[in-house]
């Protein structure tokens, strides 16, 4: 017996999409990426999210869905315009807005250490930094903070005012800083080149283990690498800030 071809054709299509309407009423086919944190699995904040699995490629609007923190709260601890669009703006972006000279960063570890406080969730403190103008966000969400976190605060604060003078990664990397001290040369800051950190003593074998690839071209600058991975910077910086000290 012969089939006729467009009898074929109608039943392939027919089975086709027929499986796909199955596996996306079982919630295994998804047409686009969802991004859940992973949730405290003990104590008493089992089954929230929590702020330590939030990634560098969340949106804002990703964050504040899953935390349930306003988005206007979010753009206003880090002096986001409020007519930026809150899915337009991912973490790991942050690092190459605000770039400072001295190596303190603005970046996905800041989002995790706002939002932890902000919900007064447990979390690890670290090296992260927020914008002083998150502090009083923060407290007027928390209004008992503990000594240990008021302590940290004090010496993880970032002044808003010096914003205006560091926004511009482009121009922070190309502009020579003139003359610096041995501890400066010594340190990773945002526009440091890979060349720079195997000068201070990273062998090529170490600087790979730590980005876990081959070493990119000298001369690109270690964030810059970062964003164009979507590694976090300030994870990769301590690891190497580590071995040099």
């Amino acid at each position: 017996m012969r089939i006729n071809s467009k009898v074929v054709g109608l039943l392939s299509l027919g089975i086709m999409f027929g499986g796909i309407a199955i596996f996306m009423g079982l919630g295994i086919w998804k047409t686009e990426s969802t991004k859940i944190p992973a949730k405290y699995s003990s104590g008493i904040y089992e089954g929230e999210a929590n702020p330590a699995d939030i990634r560098g490629s969340y949106t804002f609007a990703e964050v504040a869905e899953a935390f349930d923190v306003p988005v206007e709260i979010l753009k206003e601890a880090f002096l986001i315009p409020s007519e930026v669009e809150a899915d337009k703006i991912q973490n790991k972006d942050l690092e190459g807005m605000y770039v400072f000279e001295d190596g303190t960063e603005i970046g996905n570890g800041s989002v995790k250490l706002f939002v932890a406080l902000y919900k007064g969730l447990p979390y690890a403190l670290s090296d992260d930094y927020v914008f002083d103008k998150a502090v009083p966000l923060i407290r007027s969400n928390q209004p008992e903070l503990s000594p240990e976190i008021e302590a940290y605060l004090v010496d993880h604060t970032v002044p808003s005012e010096v914003v205006e003078a560091n926004v511009n990664p482009v121009d922070s990397n190309e502009v020579s800083t003139g003359e610096t001290t041995s501890e400066e040369e010594n340190f990773i800051k945002g526009n440091t080149t890979f060349q720079q950190v195997l000068d201070m003593g990273v062998t090529v074998e170490e600087v790979e283990a730590i980005i876990e690839a081959d070493l990119p071209q000298k001369s690109m600058t270690v964030k810059d690498y970062c964003l164009k991975e979507s590694l976090e910077f300030s994870t990769v910086k301590a690891a190497l800030q580590n071995l040099i000290e």
